[in-house]
C-alpha cells in the first residue's frame, strides 16, 4: 500500500458512501436520513465546519484509490455536553436530525461564541476509518496510523476544549483508549431500557472523548496532542486560505480559477498577496525572497513550492480559531 492523504472536498463524499456505505446506519437511521447525509456534509466542508481528508492507495487503479476517509466537526458546547452526561446513543444521527430540522449544533470555526473562544471548540469526530473489508491488515493499521497523524495535523491552531466520538465494537473502543481518550458512555443501561433487541457486540456504539484538563494531566498519550495550542504567524484572509487549501492538493491556477469558480486573473492576484503576507510576516519562509536589490528574486512556482512546503508543516496557518 502506498498511501496519499489530502483534503476532501464535496465531491468526494457521495462516492465513498457509495463505495464504503455509513458504519452507523442499521439502526440509527431511517432510510431516507441515510441518503441525505452526504448533502449535509458537503455543506458543512462549504462552511468550513468540517476538516476532512481522503486516504488514497496509490497502487490501486484510479477508481479504486479511495480506501478511507476521516471527517469531524466542531459542535456546540450543550450538545458535546448532552451527548457525553445523558444523552441516547446514535449521536451522529442526533446531529445529521438536528441539522436538517433547523436547529443545527454545528459552531464554526470561523465566527465562535465569546464562550467558545474563552473555553475552546468543541470537535466531534464523524467517522473513525472503520474496518475496511477489502483491506489486509497490515494495511488497515497503516490507515489508522496515517489518519492519526493527518488528523493531528489538520487540527492544529485549533484551540479545543474537547474532543469526543462515537465508534463501534470492543475491539476499536480498545484501540481508542489505548491512544489515551476516556470512555464516556457504553449505552448499556440505554439498550436495556429498550424493547428492541440490543446490537450485536461488533456494532454495539460506545462514545469515547478527551477534555483539555484531562490532556493535561495525561501529556504523554496521542491524543492529547490535539490540545497542543500552535498560533499563526501569517493573517492570511478567508479567500487567501480557501486557495492555499486547495493548491495543497496539488492544483494548478487554471484548475484553481475552476474549483474555487473565480477568473484565472484573479487567482494570480491572490498569490501575489499571499506572497506579500509572506514577506512581511517572514522572509526566511521563502529563500532569496528580495533581501537586498542585489538578490535575485525566486520564481513563482519555487515560491510556491517553499510555501507550501512550510504549510504542510504549519497547517495552523491556515485554521481560523485563533
Amino acid at each position: 500500500m502506498r498511501l496519499r492523504v489530502r483534503p476532501a472536498g464535496p465531491a468526494d463524499l457521495a462516492p465513498y458512501f457509495t463505495a464504503f456505505g455509513d458504519p452507523f446506519a442499521y439502526d440509527a437511521y431511517s432510510a431516507g436520513l441515510a441518503k441525505r447525509v452526504p448533502r449535509v456534509w458537503e455543506t458543512l466542508i462549504a462552511l468550513s465546519a468540517m476538516v476532512a481528508i481522503v486516504f488514497e492507495d496509490l497502487e490501486r487503479p484510479r477508481e479504486r484509490r479511495a480506501v478511507g476517509l476521516a471527517a469531524s466537526v466542531f459542535v456546540t458546547g450543550a450538545f458535546a455536553t448532552k451527548a457525553e452526561s445523558d444523552g441516547p446513543p446514535y449521536v451522529r444521527a442526533q446531529l445529521i436530525e438536528q441539522i436538517l430540522s433547523g436547529k443545527s449544533p454545528v459552531a464554526s470555526p470561523l465566527s465562535p461564541s465569546a464562550a467558545e473562544c474563552e473555553n475552546g471548540l468543541s470537535l466531534f469526530s464523524l467517522t473513525s476509518c472503520a474496518l475496511n473489508p477489502g483491506l489486509a491488515c497490515e494495511d488497515h493499521h497503516l490507515l489508522i496510523e496515517s489518519k492519526i497523524r493527518a488528523d493531528l495535523q489538520l487540527h492544529r491552531g485549533y484551540h479545543l476544549e474537547r474532543i469526543f466520538g462515537e465508534i463501534c465494537g470492543p475491539e476499536e473502543t480498545r484501540t481508542m483508549l489505548g491512544g489515551g481518550f476516556r470512555l464516556r458512555r457504553s449505552y448499556k443501561e440505554y439498550f436495556r431500557s429498550q424493547p428492541a433487541p440490543s446490537p450485536s457486540a461488533a456494532e454495539h456504539p460506545y462514545l469515547v472523548g478527551l477534555s483539555r484538563s484531562e490532556a493535561n494531566s495525561s501529556p504523554a498519550s496521542t491524543v492529547s496532542m490535539y490540545f497542543l495550542d500552535s498560533h499563526a504567524n501569517i493573517p492570511f484572509r478567508g479567500a487567501e486560505q480557501v486557495l492555499l487549501k486547495q493548491a495543497l492538493t496539488g492544483e494548478t491556477d487554471d484548475q484553481l480559477a475552476e474549483s474555487l469558480g473565480v477568473s484565472l486573473s484573479t487567482v494570480k492576484k491572490r498569490w501575489a498577496v499571499i506572497y506579500e503576507r509572506v514577506e512581511e510576516a517572514d522572509l526566511a519562509i521563502i529563500p532569496g525572497h528580495a533581501e537586498s536589490e542585489h538578490v535575485t528574486h525566486t520564481r513563482g512556482t519555487e515560491k510556491r513550492r517553499y510555501l507550501l512546503n512550510y504549510l504542510r508543516e504549519h497547517p495552523e496557518e491556515l485554521t481560523s480559531n485563533r
